[in-house]
């Protein structure tokens, strides 16, 4: 996201428009993605596949370090609020 400008200028935004930009900056900052999740010890990222059919397959990113689990928590914190 990218605002520059020379005035002062007021921008009115919703509950949820705040959840999603703070949770893009989380994402660009910590290098988490918001499709992250941890499952034994690792981080796994959920990829939808389509063939003839669609289905998921669970990717493993890297495995998950203390910084993992506080992003994953503070992930789960923002879905149940406004996603």
């Amino acid at each position: 996201m990218k605002i520059t400008g020379n005035q002062k200028v007021e921008i009115e935004i919703s509950e949820s428009q705040r959840h999603f930009i703070a949770a893009d900056y989380i994402c660009e900052v910590f290098e988490w993605n918001s499709e992250y999740f941890i499952e034994d010890g690792w981080v796994i990222k959920r990829e939808m596949c389509h063939s003839s059919h669609s289905f998921q397959v669970n990717n493993k990113v890297r495995e998950a370090t203390k910084q993992d689990y506080c992003m994953y928590d503070i992930f789960k914190t923002l879905k149940k609020q406004s996603f």
